[in-house]
């Protein structure tokens, strides 16, 4: 007989609360599951905050300091969440991004606390040199004909609209 399938109590990542079968009181885990998803996905924080901010609204995240007092005790380097008027804290995960609004840059956690980048741009592409040949044939009109040959031979389209493609036939 095979052995029984087994769950964990919360999913390994931002530890969402798992249901069972017969849970009494499931809406409970499923609204905090759907409390910590609405705080972590594209995640936006105030700031980094050592003490409960005065007068914090739903929905908005802080990032806890190093020896942080009062609610926040205890709670070094992980995401406070207000959610319906209570604090719910998240362990950040390695190389996990935030949008901190006192700096208008993004924070990555290192794996010991939030560092900031240096910008939010993104690595341009290479430029690539174009390929040569034909151009589409929707700017062949634009070409002269000479753009069009290949040792001397006239290109042709396949016929196929779909594709594109231009071949060079054999004599």
């Amino acid at each position: 007989m095979t052995a029984p399938v087994t769950f964990d109590d919360s999913t390994p990542s931002f530890a969402l609360p798992m249901l069972y079968a017969a849970q009494a009181q499931k809406e409970y885990f499923v609204n905090e599951a759907l409390s910590r998803i609405d705080a972590l996905i594209q995640c936006v924080v105030e700031g980094i905050a050592s003490s409960e901010p005065v007068n914090p609204q739903n929905g908005q995240n802080w990032i806890v300091a190093n020896a942080a007092s009062g609610a926040f005790h205890g709670q070094d380097n992980k995401i406070a969440c207000r959610q319906q008027g209570q604090w719910l804290f998240a362990a950040p995960k390695p190389s996990m991004l935030v949008f901190d609004r006192t700096l208008g840059k993004q924070r990555r956690f290192d794996g010991e606390g939030f560092m900031r980048r240096k910008s939010n741009s993104r690595p341009e592409a290479p430029t690539s040199t174009p390929r040569p040949g034909p151009p589409s044939p929707r700017f062949a009109k634009h070409w002269s004909a000479r753009a069009f040959s290949r040792a001397g031979k006239k290109l042709h389209r396949d016929g196929n609209e779909a594709t594109d493609r231009w071949f060079c036939p054999v004599t």
